[in-house]
């Protein structure tokens, strides 16, 4: 992968067809996405990462791929009554930049660019294009996610990725392991945000108060919330002080509402929303 290279490059993929992907396009100096029922593809541009920044070898999206896919996962403000974006992955390749090719909508770079994505993907592929979510909401979470936050793409990846498990692979039991680590990324930022102007640590006990005071089905939530970390002791942990498990006690619905849940406080975290009309049951 180029972010060992210490230079800025662009990142491709070319999405899975087992997602379902929003109609709209998005296109921006850093940003593309382009939807079709043929062939649905993205592309970013990757800035060096901070010096003290950790890297691995396997990782699955480059920050600024996490903030865009992002964006486009949490473009429905109401995931309890209405369809939402699932993305998959297919095919991904890391290009080069030469000096000065920072805009991605310059025509030259953009039709290399969307070259290479058909180049990459298989022939006679076939998607699910629908009129998803809001393009207006994406441009506006793409504008709000902060890339030099770890712990915000932290859960934001985390929720992407369960979504891959969940619509790619049917592993709902993995998924819940990723909606786990994302949950507690997002509760801690939000305790981190609400300890920036208290005179003592922030505990989670607060934070669910505030979950009950900020969002409208918020008292529903923070009990969720706090069942879910019992849940994620288990799930993580197989022997506990609730015991002993082999599997996750988990049922179907409890991975999805999960899902949802977690769009829902995302959305809350980003763009100070107060939820949809549905609720964790």
């Amino acid at each position: 992968m180029l972010l060992w290279g210490r230079k800025p490059f662009i990142a491709l993929r070319v999405f899975g067809t087992e997602g379902q992907y929003p109609s709209f396009e998005i296109r921006s100096a850093r940003h593309v996405f382009v939807p079709s029922e043929s062939l649905v593809w993205a592309a970013v541009i990757q800035p060096v990462l901070p010096d003290d920044w950790d890297l691995g070898e396997v990782v699955s999206l480059v920050p600024e791929e996490v903030r865009l896919l992002s964006a486009i996962a949490l473009c429905e403000r109401d995931p309890w009554e209405r369809p939402r974006t699932t993305i998959t992955h297919l095919a991904n390749s890391y290009m080069t930049l030469g000096a000065g090719d920072l805009n991605l909508t310059a025509p030259a770079i953009f039709e290399h660019v969307a070259d290479k994505a058909r180049s990459i993907a298989p022939n006679n592929l076939q998607y699910r294009v629908r009129p998803l979510g809001s393009r207006d909401d994406a441009l506006a979470l793409l504008e709000r996610i902060d890339v030099t936050d770890q712990l915000l793409l932290a859960g934001l990846a985390r929720l992407l990725g369960a979504g891959r498990l969940i619509a790619a692979h049917n592993e709902r039991e993995e998924a819940a392991i990723s909606l786990y680590v994302s949950m507690g990324a997002a509760l801690e930022f939000i305790r981190l945000h609400l300890s920036v102007n208290a005179e003592t640590d922030i505990s989670f006990g607060e934070v669910h108060a505030y979950l009950r005071r900020a969002l409208p089905n918020g008292n529903r939530l923070a009990e969720y919330f706090a069942e879910q970390y019992e849940e994620r002791i288990i799930a993580t942990h197989p022997s506990n002080r609730f015991g002993e498990f082999w599997a996750p006690p988990l049922m179907a619905d409890d991975v999805y509402d999960l899902q949802k849940s977690l769009i829902v406080l995302f959305r809350h975290i980003l763009l100070d929303e107060n939820g949809g009309g549905g609720h964790a049951n």
